[in-house]
């Protein structure tokens, strides 16, 4: 009980600190949601492309030829967004190191009084880690409030950019004589209810996509960050502070 009471009561003593750790963690949150999301449009919309193109038939040389160079083209979206996510964690792992060793540094008064009535260097670790981990659960609710009031536009701004991203990497293929050849044949043969465009990607909505993800990444990711920068730097530095603070 009493771990708690210093836990809040830390928390509240240093509220502009958390106040500002936690604005920066709902950008984090939503940031890797939004990314997470994107990733799993373009995967959609990937099994969406190879469905429609198996209408045409798998064995001709039109539909290898489009879905070799989109899948591609697929593949790439997936990993510039798999490596802007690992830089977001990286980035957010950095501001909460820099954020953790500038508070230790502030409360070093407190971490020796904690010390001189009998509390480890794990429990004070614990103690500072929780009060970090409280923010950032607050942020992390604020984020899915906001998430959820803002889905439709949210799945509409991720569609809208996700195809501008993926026409720009088939750009080229589009002005291509032989990418051309390709959509002549295949469509000069079929009657179809989608168009060039919409063959590629949705087209004014996402019918079978309607709600974000991520969310359970997100919040790992967080605490991960939390935990290991607080129990990997604190706890190191508070024992080292306690050859300071206890008499010998």
């Amino acid at each position: 009980m009493h771990f708690f009471e210093r836990t809040f009561s830390g928390f509240r003593y240093h509220r502009r600190y958390y106040i500002v750790m936690m604005l920066l963690s709902v950008a984090f949150c939503l940031i890797s949601i939004m990314l997470m999301t994107s990733e799993m449009i373009d995967q959609s919309a990937q099994a969406a492309f190879l469905q429609r193109l198996n209408s045409f038939g798998t064995q001709n040389r039109q539909t290898i030829l489009l879905s070799t160079q989109v899948g591609q083209a697929h593949i790439q979206m997936v990993q510039a967004a798999q490596s802007m996510l690992t830089k977001v964690v990286l980035a957010d792992g950095l501001l909460w190191l820099a954020g953790t060793a500038w508070l230790w540094r502030r409360r070093r008064s407190e971490t020796d009084a904690l010390y001189l009535v009998g509390k480890s260097s794990m429990s004070i670790g614990l103690q500072y880690a929780f009060e970090a981990i409280f923010s950032f659960l607050i942020s992390f609710i604020v984020s899915i409030f906001l998430v959820v009031l803002l889905n439709d536009q949210l799945i509409y701004f991720l569609t809208t950019t996700n195809r501008s991203v993926f026409a720009h990497l088939l750009q080229q293929k589009y002005d291509s004589i032989e990418m051309n050849h390709a959509f002549e044949q295949l469509f000069a043969r079929h009657l179809t209810g989608f168009t060039r465009e919409t063959l590629f990607y949705y087209g004014s909505k996402t019918d079978d996509m309607t709600q974000p993800t991520g969310f359970l990444s997100a919040l790992g990711n967080g605490l991960a960050v939390i935990f290991i920068t607080n129990i990997g730097l604190v706890t190191p530095l508070s024992m080292l502070r306690k050859r300071r603070a206890l008499p010998r």
